[in-house]
């Protein structure tokens, strides 16, 4: 999994030059498909204990799930058969935790999870980049997706 502070806050902001009593972090959580969210929570829980008066709230969370839950649904198919008219094959991934898609999902709101590109070495590497060949053709597809849902 990865782990990123995307927020930290330390103190009330007021008193400057002093220790602070309190500090805020917002931690954003990625784990992969293998490891089941309890288990990710309860090593948290255990170590943010050992730091009391240390507390965790959870912001959002996706459910652990499965890939053929999304596979199922019609528009997975749709977008399937989009994906075979640019000659790309469809593979399912459970990435439900890997993207900003796990917020929809905590909402209520359906969703699946798309990138359509050919190079995935280059997607969340340290230098990360795209072809501007994969970013037209995403555009592309995400167009044709959106036509055909609205018939």
């Amino acid at each position: 999994f990865s782990l990123h502070i995307t927020t930290l806050q330390a103190g009330d902001g007021i008193h400057f030059n002093q220790v602070p009593t309190q500090a805020t972090a917002i931690i954003d959580l990625r784990i992969a498909p293998s490891i089941r969210v309890q288990t990710v929570r309860e090593k948290i829980e255990t170590i943010v204990a050992q730091y009391q008066p240390s507390q965790v709230k959870l912001l959002a969370c996706a459910q652990d799930s499965d890939h053929r839950d999304q596979q199922k649904r019609s528009e997975y198919h749709l977008i399937v058969d989009i994906l075979r008219t640019y000659n790309l094959k469809s593979v399912a991934l459970t990435s439900n935790f890997a993207s900003d898609l796990r917020y929809y999902l905590m909402s209520g709101i359906a969703g699946i999870g798309l990138t359509p590109c050919t190079n995935k070495s280059l997607l969340h590497a340290q230098d990360e980049k795209i072809s501007i060949t994969d970013l037209e053709r995403g555009r592309s597809i995400f167009i044709d997706i959106i036509k055909s849902l609205c018939r």
